[in-house]
């Protein structure tokens, strides 16, 4: 059973309803613009998205007020200073975002009110947004007005210049909360009190507890990693609350903190080749002995065993 709408005879309102509801879910494009005198705005659109890439183009559309169809003050600065940034929004920055939604007067900067961090463009005047994971510095090519009735959306066709993209992106990470495809826990675990005698100050600007544990991995009896929970940027604290972003935890839930500094023959591979062109490159092998000790924690050990399935996650990945 079906509802048919005839969008010609509905209000400008119930269109708008039932079309953002429809067409959803939708990236935010987070808009930082300035006027002629200088003054930078700084607002979410959900009307976005991608439209070429050769050349590189995107468009947002800061619709008119349907209530009373004035149009808003991104318009108006693209019009009189045709750049933008687009920033795009991660889940931890939505509720600052969603408080630069609300409307301000003329020449208040949202950058202020929402609580994020400007930072200078480098081929563009309005400043990117810190927070931000990626930021694209655009130039605008043409505002193509749909209508000049309440709900009539602006097309604001913009040109990628340059993208100022997270590390952990370019990574192949993503801004992700798990990064290792496997890990190692027990058979024995201990609670935080047992490690009171290791507790150290955490690092500067930063929350919870440190502790000095000293690690190191051995291979065949031949360490080949150290290093130091103390060196952790993170305490546990923040990578819980990190964790908690979008999801409900569960107690028995187990976080882990990823890999010591030198804990990966990947990293510990690509040091040696940059550092020695003639560097042997080593990696796990079947019948490898890996033994893994912590101060306070204790010590692991197993034995490399291969496994008789194909599969592959880089093949996957790779598409091969």
């Amino acid at each position: 059973m079906y509802k048919s709408l005839l969008l010609k005879d509905l209000k400008p309102a119930e269109t708008q309803d039932f079309l953002q509801h429809a067409i959803g879910p939708r990236p935010i494009c987070f808009a930082s613009t300035i006027d002629k005198e200088g003054n930078v705005n700084l607002s979410p659109f959900s009307f976005f998205n991608l439209f070429s890439s050769n050349p590189p183009v995107v468009i947002f559309s800061p619709a008119r007020r349907v209530r009373d169809n004035t149009t808003k003050h991104s318009l108006q600065n693209v019009l009189e200073i045709p750049e933008v940034v687009i920033n795009i929004v991660t889940y931890d920055m939505v509720q600052q975002t969603s408080l630069s939604s609300c409307e301000y007067p003329k020449g208040v900067d949202e950058f202020t009110t929402s609580g994020f961090t400007k930072e200078p463009s480098q081929l563009v005047k309005p400043p990117r947004v810190k927070e931000s994971k990626i930021q694209m510095e655009c130039k605008v090519l043409e505002v193509k007005p749909l209508g000049d009735g309440g709900g009539a959306g602006n097309l604001v066709i913009c040109e990628v210049l340059m993208m100022h993209i997270n590390q952990e992106i370019l990574l192949n990470l993503g801004p992700a909360k798990g990064k290792d495809f496997c890990t190692v826990i027990g058979p024995m675990l201990v609670t935080p009190d047992e490690l009171e005698e290791y507790k150290v100050p955490c690092k500067e600007n930063h929350t919870g507890n440190a502790y000095n544990l000293a690690m190191k991995c051995m291979v065949n009896g031949i360490q080949v990693s150290e290093g130091n929970l103390a060196d952790m940027d993170w305490t546990f604290a923040e990578i819980i609350e990190r964790c908690a972003y979008g999801v409900q935890l569960f107690a028995g839930d187990v976080i882990g903190s990823g890999t010591a500094g030198t804990g990966c023959f990947l990293e510990l591979n690509g040091t040696g080749k940059l550092n020695n062109p003639d560097y042997k490159e080593q990696w796990l092998k079947e019948g490898d002995v890996v033994e893994m000790e912590i101060d306070g924690l204790g010590k692991l050990s197993n034995t490399i065993v291969k496994d008789e399935s194909d599969f592959s996650i880089l093949a996957l990945k790779k598409n091969v």
